[in-house]
C-alpha cells in the first residue's frame, strides 16, 4: 500500500533534502530507498546521482563517516574493515559505484555512466562490486 500513498514520497524527499545538503552519501541511500516504491520521483534526482558517481562533493571523504574501523599493523599500513570485512578497494570508489548503479537502475540511457558501468564491471577492486553490476546489467 505504500506506493499508493501520494504523501510517503513526498515526506522521503523533504527528508532527502534535509539530510543530503550536509552528507551526499545519506541523500544517496535516502534516493537508494525512495527507489524502491517511487522511481519516478528519484529520476528527478538523476543529477545528484550523477554528481556522485562522477566523484563530485565525495573527495577526501572520512572513511569514519561511514562506519568504518580502522587496523593499523606493525609497518603503520591502515586497513578499514565494515562489519568485520575488510574494504577492499577505496570508500570513494564504493560510493561511485554504488551512485552509478543506482542511476543505471533508473536509467541505462546515459552514456557516461555507462562508461562507468562497464569500467567497473571489469575493474572494481571488490569482486561483490563487479558482480553485481553484472546482475545489474542482466535486468
Amino acid at each position: 500500500k505504500i506506493p499508493d500513498n501520494k504523501e510517503v514520497p513526498k515526506i522521503i524527499l523533504k527528508t532527502f533534502d534535509e539530510y543530503a545538503k550536509d552528507d551526499p552519501i545519506d541523500g544517496l541511500y535516502i534516493l537508494r530507498f525512495l527507489t524502491l516504491n517511487y522511481p519516478n520521483e528519484a529520476k528527478n534526482k538523476l543529477s545528484f546521482i550523477k554528481a556522485i558517481a562522477k566523484g563530485d562533493g565525495i573527495e577526501n571523504r572520512s572513511p569514519f563517516l561511514d562506519g568504518a574501523v580502522v587496523s593499523v599493523d606493525q609497518d603503520g599500513n591502515e586497513t578499514y574493515s565494515m562489519g568485520g570485512k575488510e574494504i577492499q578497494g577505496t570508500f570513494e570508489e564504493t560510493h561511485r559505484i554504488n551512485a552509478a548503479a543506482l542511476y543505471f537502475y533508473l536509467d541505462q540511457e546515459d552514456d557516461e555512466i555507462n562508461q562507468f558501468i562497464d569500467y567497473w564491471e571489469q575493474h572494481a577492486k571488490e569482486e561483490g562490486h563487479r558482480n553485481m553490476i553484472t546482475e545489474l546489467k542482466k535486468r
